[in-house]
């Protein structure tokens, strides 16, 4: 009925809900409401075991409301990839939307970042020094490494025609 990559995620996705321990407030960046009340822009850097950069992506996201994310729905969603200097394309590019979990939960990438059998699955941890998270993952079964995100910037670019909503 599940697959186990998807049974996984909501687990996992389940225990962050749910996890008792306390939210780091450094992870939780606040945009500019007058120019970008329900986007931010992110930057993911791929780096392997070594630390050596496998590239990153510059993606976009698009949130319900200017409120800390939640698991599930009602988090960061509408995904859209605007720069890939990766070698692999996980094929979000076509798939632009789906969900996105704060950062101190889960991220549910299981579900969607599914290209050719490929699928990202993780587990985080938060370091509220920085306001970076990281998980170790598997892409169709090879271990890449860590990956590692912040947001970049809260600003709307000034043209751009692949900007969501």
């Amino acid at each position: 009925m599940f697959r186990p990559s998807t049974l996984l995620a909501l687990i996992v996705c389940l225990y962050g809900c749910t996890s008792t321990e306390p939210r780091d407030q450094n992870l939780a960046a606040t945009p500019d409401t007058e120019t970008a009340p329900h986007q931010t822009l992110w930057r993911f850097e791929f780096v392997d075991t070594d630390q050596e950069s496998l590239g990153y992506l510059l993606m976009v996201f698009t949130n319900d409301s200017v409120d800390e994310p939640t698991c599930g729905n009602d988090g960061w969603k509408n995904m859209m990839v605007l720069e890939n200097s990766l070698d692999f394309d996980f094929g979000v590019e076509s798939r632009p939307a789906y969900t996105i979990s704060g950062p101190w939960l889960t991220i549910d990438l299981t579900a969607s970042v599914c290209y050719l059998d490929h699928n990202l699955i993780g587990d985080i941890t938060a370091d509220g020094a920085s306001g970076f998270f990281t998980f170790s993952h598997k892409l169709g079964g090879y271990n890449i490494g860590r990956f590692t995100a912040r947001p970049v910037s809260w600003a709307r670019p000034a043209e751009s025609a692949d900007w969501p909503g």
